[in-house]
Parts: C-alpha cells; sequence; structure tokens
C-alpha cells in the first residue's frame, strides 16, 4: 500500500474533524428553516438534508480510520505550522529535524533528548485521540441514521395522509375516540360512555400529523355504552 504524503494526510485530518464536528451538532440545528409551505415539503427537504448529513458522517468515519490506519503503520505527529494550523509529520521526519538542530548547534545536547522524548509521547497520543475520534464518529454516524429513520417515517405517513391525534367530547354526548387525518377530513373512531347521534367535540393533532387544534361536528346512530362507531367528520373551525 502506497502511504500518502503529508498534504493528503493534512486534508484527511480537516475533513474528518470538520466532518465529525458537524454531525455531532444538534439534530435541530442542521434542519433548513421552515417558510410556512406546506408539510410534506418541509419534511421531504428535511429528509434530504440529513441524508447528506449522513454521506458526510460515513465519509468522516471512513476518513478518520484511514488516518488511523496510516499512524499504525508510519507514526506521524500533528504539528502546528503557520497558515496551514496543523500538519501530519512523520515521527523520522521530525526527528530528523530536531537531530538537525542539535548537530547544527541550534539545541543543546539536553534539549534534544528532551524533544525526543516529547516526539514519542506525541506520537502515542495522536494514535490515542484517533481512536477517540473514531469514537465520536461513529456515535456521529448512529445518530443521523436514527434522524434520518424517523424524518423519512414522517414523510410516508404524510404521503399517505395520515397521522395520530386525539378527540375528546366538549359538548353534547359522551365520548371519546381517535382521529386520523386525511387531506381536510378527519376520521374519527368513537367509543360511547352513553347513548349519542350528535354532538360537537374538541380535537387536537400531535406531530404525527399536521398540529393544529379545532372543534368538530359529529353525527352518527344512537350508540349503545361500549359501542364504536367509525365517521368522517367536517371541521368547523381552527382550521
Amino acid at each position: 500500500m502506497r502511504l500518502p504524503s503529508s498534504a493528503r494526510l493534512a486534508g484527511l485530518l480537516a475533513f474528518a474533524c470538520a466532518a465529525i464536528a458537524l454531525v455531532l451538532i444538534a439534530p435541530g440545528a442542521l434542519a433548513r428553516p421552515g417558510g410556512g409551505g406546506d408539510e410534506l415539503e418541509q419534511v421531504e427537504a428535511k429528509l434530504a438534508t440529513c441524508r447528506k448529513d449522513l454521506s458526510d458522517a460515513r465519509e468522516a468515519l471512513q476518513g478518520t480510520e484511514e488516518l488511523l490506519a496510516l499512524a499504525r503503520k508510519r507514526p506521524y505527529v500533528l504539528v502546528p505550522v503557520v497558515g496551514f494550523a496543523i500538519v501530519p509529520m512523520s515521527v523520522q521526519q521530525v526527528t530528523d529535524a530536531i537531530i538537525l538542530k542539535y548537530v547544527t548547534g541550534e539545541i543543546t545536547r539536553a534539549k534534544m533528548v528532551v524533544l525526543l522524548r516529547n516526539l514519542a509521547r506525541r506520537a502515542r497520543e495522536t494514535v490515542a485521540s484517533l481512536k477517540e475520534a473514531i469514537d465520536e464518529a461513529r456515535e456521529g454516524v448512529e445518530g443521523v441514521q436514527k434522524r434520518c429513520g424517523a424524518l423519512a417515517e414522517q414523510r410516508n405517513r404524510l404521503r399517505a395522509g395520515g397521522g395520530g391525534g386525539e378527540a375528546q367530547e366538549s359538548g353534547l354526548g359522551n365520548a371519546t375516540g381517535a382521529a386520523t387525518l386525511s387531506g381536510r377530513t378527519l376520521r374519527i373512531t368513537f367509543t360511547a360512555a352513553d347513548k349519542v347521534t350528535t354532538g360537537v367535540y374538541s380535537w387536537t393533532l400531535g406531530a404525527d400529523c399536521r398540529s393544529g387544534s379545532g372543534t368538530l361536528r359529529f353525527t352518527g346512530p344512537a350508540l349503545r355504552v361500549g359501542e364504536t362507531h367509525t365517521s368522517s367528520v367536517t371541521k368547523t373551525a381552527g382550521g
């Protein structure tokens, strides 16, 4: 396997660090702001962004794993360089530079010994740091996968025109029920606690379908206690 140059290593390092930081940001911070448009379009836009985040997260993990493999084959350290932030350099390169400084009289022998010891320690720390970065990158991938999965489920529910919600009795009659939204029609399955033929009920819709609240009017057959009836209702307030 041909080992890449220091410039290639620097590029891998920069990308991996940036991508790992990106995927560890709170999920909400990565979502595109909604503009009050159709909810399905907003969810699809968020899902597209999430999939891009997932691709970046996987690439970050792969890049960091490659860096670790290279560090084990050819030990290197991260050296601060003006104009380049940090640059990976092989331990042998840095060792040669330290020895050259001693030979040319720029540093004493004692200073050279200290620098070489520090170099060995930094090489070990580089491997340990890359292992930690890989763990973070894996967590990032898992987190983004879960976020994308949740968005995909939400999109599928919206495409099907359904969702979750609840309806509670607030007027005539006495019944409880569960609501499902399909377009502009709210379908409720009522279970009667008393005889009921008509009634006005409050309704709320949760995160699983279009949010909102209002009232609805239910008209149906007389129900005996415990009977269940499913009916479509017309929203009369609250949009």
